[in-house]
């Protein structure tokens, strides 16, 4: 934001004055002015800076996402039974995405950019009109609001499973978007339930995480004397506002444990889906998560007939060695 600031402060500084019985009394007011060509300075550095932010958060998701793969697809430990867990995955993660994968996050950050952008301009373009109390232009504008608020969380949504698929398949975005639209399309029902949880942990875990922080500073500034002492240099006069502070600083760090619950949940899901159409999801799924998730419903149809070949095969063995002893038996006496 310090660039921001520069350019705000490169405006023309206007004073105001006002005419008081036939004298002037200038410096009642003072206002910046910016020519065209600051103003496009600051039009284009805003959605720079808002462009950055996205592209930091596309690839926060994707080292999450990365790192999960990683531990999905590792070798079983003969001695403990369990996944063995993967060398720097953070690290490894964050390498592969600014090296490879570049193009990929940027290209998916700008796209939502691009829809906030627009989204903001016609939040004020709604608000002109509401003020001009021209009611169809502010229906058009409201209705085109909608529409791109609804469209920029769908691509937000796709995006971050394309970044699930870029990090599995080393694809580029369009085609990852694409597959993973596909796979949302297919798995709608699962992925609903599986957003629905995670969406409750995130509310119960934010508030618990929360109401606990606040609380607990509450307490500890209202019993102890090192707080409540008038002559301490630690004294706090007014707790509620502390408490209130403490809440939301314990918000924010709880939110950003659970965006990374939620993004590893969602990761999870896509790479097993993945390896259920690979047909090498049994090497790799953990008892636990065959628990959760069950077993594919093509692996257990495998299974059924499976088992009733066997049968039918072990009937036929049967069969065929009573046959082979009754010949043997008249033979037998026969001879």
């Amino acid at each position: 934001l310090c660039g921001l600031l520069m350019l705000v402060s490169c405006g023309e500084v206007r004073s105001k004055s006002v005419t008081l019985h036939g004298h002037m009394i200038g410096g009642m007011g003072r206002s910046l002015e910016y020519t065209p060509e600051v103003e496009a300075y600051m039009v284009f550095y805003i959605i720079g800076y808002a462009w950055i932010l996205e592209t930091c958060n596309a690839v926060s998701h994707f080292v999450v996402s990365y790192a999960v793969c990683l531990w999905y697809y590792s070798k079983w430990d003969d001695r403990t039974g369990d996944k063995q867990r993967p060398w720097f995955a953070v690290l490894r993660g964050f390498f592969n995405g600014m090296t490879f994968h570049f193009g990929s996050l940027t290209l998916g950050a700008l796209l939502i950019t691009a829809l906030k952008v627009l989204r903001v301009f016609l939040l004020i373009a709604t608000r002109a009109m509401k003020a001009k109390d021209n009611k169809v232009a502010e229906c058009i504008a409201a209705s085109c609001l909608c529409c791109v608020s609804l469209l920029e969380n769908g691509v937000s949504f796709v995006s971050r499973n394309a970044y699930i698929d870029v990090a599995i398949n080393s694809k580029h975005y369009c085609k990852a978007a694409r597959e993973s639209f596909e796979f949302l399309s297919k798995n709608a029902a699962t992925i609903a339930m599986q957003n629905g949880a995670t969406f409750l942990l995130q509310v119960f875990g934010c508030s618990a995480v929360s109401v606990g922080g606040g609380f607990a500073t509450y307490y500890a500034v209202t019993t102890q004397d090192r707080f409540t002492n008038d002559l301490s240099d630690h004294y706090v006069a007014d707790p509620q506002f502390v408490a209130g502070i403490a809440a939301l600083m314990c918000l924010s760090v709880a939110s950003v444990f659970l965006d990374v619950v939620d993004q590893s949940a969602e990761t999870l899901l896509f790479v097993y889906a993945t390896s259920v159409q690979n047909g090498t999801w049994w090497q790799h799924v953990s008892d636990s998560l065959r628990a959760a998730v069950g077993e594919p419903n093509d692996l257990k149809d495998n299974v059924r007939q499976l088992t009733q070949a066997s049968t039918a095969a072990a009937a036929a063995v049967t069969a065929l060695e009573a046959g082979q002893a009754k010949q043997s038996y008249f033979r037998l006496f026969s001879e």
